[in-house]
């Protein structure tokens, strides 16, 4: 017989070498996913607190009064977009003139909204930074319904991409002058108009998944800007989609890496829950699911069960979350 040639030979050894080694490999633990946690957020009866909530640790990270900011400043070290409080239905109009002593007549403005959907090109005051205008902003209501009233401002960049507001009311009067800075650590750094200056509301991007507020959406045909409860996406690297088709029990992690996701802010948005005029309650639709990607690249399932405490008070949504 042929003798077995060198080359063979070790070929033969390195194979028997990785076979004994793979009889000593210890198996690696197959990850917790966890069982699914039912959470109950307290937004209250007249959806005064914004709930900002991890998915991740399970926990509520902040809460705050949804009167307590104006607008808020993009800290994007590229951008420079500001946003209204849609929770309270603010507008803002480009006025005629350019000065605070030009007098401003509101019915004839044209008074846009921020898209719910977080578009930077539909946000009210776009890309103010590329011209020099005195904006009008309407402030939105109260909790009871009544109007919150106006103000006038003006905005400009400093060298170092500070953002400094000036505003009065409409008639020049109470003229007040602030400068806020970016915070690479936040999405955005919300401004109050009553205390002139920055207010901590968001928590830091990579801190939270989701918020509970209420917002304002925008329907069409006819065209009618209206206040609704529900939840919007964080904007850092945070995607999530409505799932309709599947179970919640069906839906697992292969689901989840299949299934295309979107960045919009409003997808989870507020009509999983219907009003019922009839019977004046709220029916919630746990039929209606979503998975969610967090900036972590974790995967989880949620819908919601309930929107109501046990006292019977509205503003309380209950939902049901798991890893995937």
């Amino acid at each position: 017989m042929e003798k077995m040639r060198p080359q063979i030979y070790c070929i033969l050894l390195v194979a028997m070498s990785c076979l004994s080694c793979e009889k000593d490999e210890i198996p690696v633990e197959p990850f917790d996913r966890g069982d699914v946690e039912s959470v109950q957020i307290a937004m209250g009866s007249d959806y005064e607190t914004q709930v900002w909530y991890d998915l991740s640790d399970g926990k509520v990270v902040s809460t705050n009064d949804r009167f307590a900011w104006d607008i808020a400043f993009d800290c994007n070290d590229s951008a420079h977009f500001i946003y209204l409080n849609t929770s309270v239905v603010m507008m803002a109009a480009k006025a005629e003139g350019g000065a605070f002593e030009d007098e401003i007549d509101v019915a004839s403005l044209s008074f846009r909204l921020d898209h719910p959907s977080g578009i930077k090109d539909s946000l009210a005051l776009g890309h103010w930074w590329q011209q020099s205008a005195v904006w009008v902003i309407d402030l939105g209501y109260c909790i009871n319904g009544s109007k919150r009233g106006y103000r006038q401002m003006q905005f400009s960049l400093t060298s170092d991409n500070k953002l400094t507001i000036t505003h009065a009311k409409l008639d020049g009067s109470d003229l007040q002058s602030a400068t806020i800075a970016k915070d690479d650590r936040m999405n955005r750094i919300a401004f109050s108009f009553s205390s002139n200056q920055a207010v901590s509301i968001d928590p830091p991007k990579t801190d939270y998944d989701i918020v509970f507020t209420t917002y304002t959406h925008l329907f069409y045909n006819p065209f009618t800007p209206y206040s609704v409860s529900g939840v919007l996406l964080n904007p850092h690297q945070t995607t999530a989609v409505q799932i309709d088709h599947l179970s919640f029990e069906e839906i697992d992690e292969t689901v989840a890496r299949e299934t295309v996701l979107t960045d919009s802010a409003d997808v989870i948005g507020y009509d999983w829950k219907y009003y019922d005029l009839d019977a004046a309650q709220y029916t919630v639709f746990s039929n209606q699911n979503y998975i969610v990607r967090d900036n972590e690249g974790f995967y989880y399932k949620l819908h919601f069960v309930d929107f109501y405490n046990d006292a019977g008070e509205k503003g309380f949504p209950t939902m049901e979350v798991q890893r995937l």
